[in-house]
């Protein structure tokens, strides 16, 4: 917007908000800042290093931000015939016709018992499948952690539903799914991974531990632990993205931890009661640098 005066003859619009007056006088306030040709003030062009535009002046980073965290439980008891899986719909907060946002989806998967199997494990979001980032089982083959993700191309802009399929009807278990968004990551896949077997019992106020090895200024770690048969999980060092307990047909802890702007090789403890075994998994993903 704009504010004009006139002396002399001549009309000098002032500028305010997000618009300045870069072309000819005469047609005003109609150039707009906050872009890569023109950051705070005419003529100032972010280029590598400092490629990205933010409301300061040309930076060579955006930090990450987690937008968006949901999560959702369910157990099958293999009576009904009811094919394993949760769908739960997902509107992305950022839209890509909004604006650049270097979009990531992460959904991290829990499941026990005859859901298990890798091989039968996938997730979709929008009928897109998305990427496996890691997957964790314990040596029994009871507690199954894995993570997905999916880069902003690959996105369907309107939104859909986010479906984890774990196996067919008439099979005993539960499944969790917890999807995050994210802002500013770099287009890439994560950049680390790592996992941890649980494989014995946990008594009252257990702790599981899992690392990841990085070298990256200002990443994503995000965790997930499965614990079946646990009564309670809880992971208090960092932030909660999603935590449940899913009651039926037995019991399954689920948590899902991120913590932000790490440089390098980083632990997540759970504090678990009561479970038979666990599985954890971990990435790693880069924040959006220059390059």
């Amino acid at each position: 917007g704009c504010a004009t005066s006139c002396a002399t003859g001549k009309c000098n619009p002032t500028c305010t908000g997000k618009y300045a007056k870069c072309k000819n006088l005469e047609l005003g306030c109609t150039t707009l800042l906050g872009t890569t040709t023109d950051c705070t003030k005419c003529g100032e062009a972010c280029t590598s290093p400092t490629k990205f535009c933010d409301p300061a002046g040309c930076v060579d980073h955006r930090d990450i931000k987690v937008v968006g965290a949901t999560g959702w439980t369910a157990g099958w008891d293999g009576s009904t015939g009811v094919v394993a899986e949760i769908k739960q719909a997902h509107t992305l907060v950022n839209k890509s016709s909004n604006g650049d946002f270097n979009r990531m989806l992460i959904a991290a998967v829990s499941a026990t018992d005859n859901y298990t199997a890798a091989e039968n494990i996938s997730v979709k979001y929008g009928g897109v499948p998305m990427a496996l980032a890691f997957e964790q089982l314990d040596t029994g083959t009871h507690s199954y952690a894995g993570i997905y993700y999916l880069l902003d191309a690959q996105m369907p802009d309107s939104g859909g539903t986010v479906v984890a399929s774990f196996g067919g009807g008439n099979t005993w278990g539960h499944g969790g799914l917890s999807v995050v968004e994210l802002q500013n990551a770099m287009q890439v896949a994560p950049i680390a991974s790592a996992g941890a077997k649980g494989d014995g019992a946990c008594g009252t106020s257990s702790t599981r531990t899992a690392s990841v090895s990085f070298s990256q200024t200002g990443s994503l770690v995000l965790g997930l632990l499965t614990a079946r048969g646990a009564t309670d999980v809880q992971e208090t060092d960092d932030s909660k993205a999603y935590q449940a307990v899913q009651q039926a047909p037995d019991r399954m802890g689920m948590f899902v931890a991120y913590a932000l702007n790490k440089n390098s090789n980083y632990t997540m403890s759970w504090t678990v009661d009561n479970c038979y075994n666990s599985a954890a998994a971990m990435v790693a993903i880069k924040r959006l640098n220059w390059n």
